[in-house]
């Protein structure tokens, strides 16, 4: 049953990553940029405010399901939500509608995730949480590969040069629908199968808000949540902005090349997972957290300086495994900072860091591109190579954690 449980949890991530990968990373900006007319400050302005949203009710929320003891049924909303305004977006024509059913659908997405990991220490013991979280990360990048692969067909209409039976091509907007049905099919074990051990909460506050006040009280989680806060910066930008950054400088091809590119990375962050997940476990959260910090850092200056595609087919799985090490490694760690019967209120903070770092980033990309567009491509590089400064700062902060 423990096993069962364990599998179930971790295919959500394998569900969420299909919507991330299809609409936040390949689908959405490719669609909006060349279909709708849209320009890239306009994507950086939907990412911003769905973020925003979720930095400030998050926390609250996270407060709430301490005390109530339930994560699932919120959990459920979300998810919901986000597969519904997932399966909107390809209906609409007009760009001001698309980027708020857009904003709506990442807002859900991203506020599920409080709850998400909120579940990991019920199904998995304080010895096992690294591995359970490194197999949560590497079902969620093989979640990325399938989807991709699965919603291809319905874009373009074939799939690795083949014709696909009864299906044409119909460009981006055809994408989303499938996107949506693949994350609520996936998304099922985990309100199936994962039991919620009950819990009373901890309430300290009479007030939901001053709630958040007994971050002072843990100065150790605080210096975590302002390195996260840098070091995501970095890594939700990169996220957001890769495939515009693949076919507007790299040369790439939006109706192929993008797509085999995030697979073959996504393959390599599958393994990534695992093997983080191991070394977590042995080395120490911390440790590792800040060895795959120095690997992204290292894969965003070699981005900068590619002028081929032949290196992106290298530096593409770098990407993939750090980002696969900081999920795998970053979660555990917070668990090992909180007391018991408080991982909703952290996690909520958790995703404070993370979302106020996403609010930042996809401006300071948006504004750079913006102001350097007499130096042509080189606006593009100016925009990545920045993001170095954040993953500098994180790092930094974390060398005065506990190992």
């Amino acid at each position: 049953m423990r096993r069962k449980e364990i599998i179930s949890w971790a295919l959500y991530d394998f569900a969420n990553t299909i919507f991330s990968a299809n609409v936040i990373s390949i689908y959405f900006p490719l669609w909006l940029t060349q279909e709708l007319g849209g320009e890239q400050i306009h994507y950086s302005l939907a990412i911003s405010a769905s973020m925003l949203a979720v930095a400030f009710t998050m926390p609250l929320l996270g407060i709430l399901s301490d005390r109530w003891g339930r994560r699932k049924p919120l959990l459920f909303l979300f998810t919901l939500a986000c597969a519904f305004a997932t399966g909107g977006l390809g209906t609409l024509a007009d760009l001001s509608l698309a980027l708020l059913c857009f904003a709506l659908a990442n807002y859900a997405y991203q506020g599920g995730l409080v709850f998400y990991n909120a579940l990991l220490p019920g199904v998995s013991s304080e010895g096992e949480l690294g591995r359970v979280s490194g197999l949560g990360v590497g079902l969620g990048y093989l979640g990325a590969i399938l989807g991709v692969v699965m919603v291809t067909p319905f874009v373009s209409g074939r799939l690795w040069g083949w014709d696909v039976p009864f299906l044409t091509e119909r460009g981006n907007a055809a994408s989303f629908l499938p996107t949506a049905l693949l994350f609520l099919l996936f998304s099922l074990p985990i309100f199936l199968w994962v039991k919620e051990p009950a819990e009373e909460g901890i309430w300290r506050e009479k007030r939901v808000w001053k709630a958040l006040l007994q971050i002072k009280a843990h100065p150790q989680i605080l210096r975590f949540l302002v390195a996260r806060f840098f070091y995501l910066d970095g890594i939700n930008t990169a996220i957001v902005f890769m495939s515009v950054y693949l076919v507007n400088v790299v040369g790439f091809s939006g109706k192929g090349e993008v797509q085999d590119f995030f697979i073959v990375s996504t393959t390599f962050a599958i393994l990534g997972g695992i093997g983080w997940g191991v070394l977590t476990d042995r080395w120490g959260h911390r440790r590792t957290l800040s060895l795959v910090l120095l690997l992204f850092t290292s894969a965003i200056i070699a981005a900068t300086l590619a002028t081929t595609k032949f290196l992106f087919w290298f530096i593409g799985p770098l990407i993939g495994i750090a980002l696969a090490g900081v999920w795998t490694s970053d979660r555990p760690l917070l668990i090992t900072l909180s007391p018991p019967g408080m991982y909703g209120e952290f996690f909520g903070l958790y995703s404070l860091s993370g979302k106020l770092a996403a609010i930042i980033g996809p401006l300071q990309w948006g504004i750079l591109v913006k102001l350097c567009e007499p130096l042509g491509l080189w606006k593009y590089r100016i925009a990545i190579f920045s993001l170095t400064l954040f993953f500098v700062l994180g790092l930094l902060i974390l060398r005065k954690l506990p190992r």
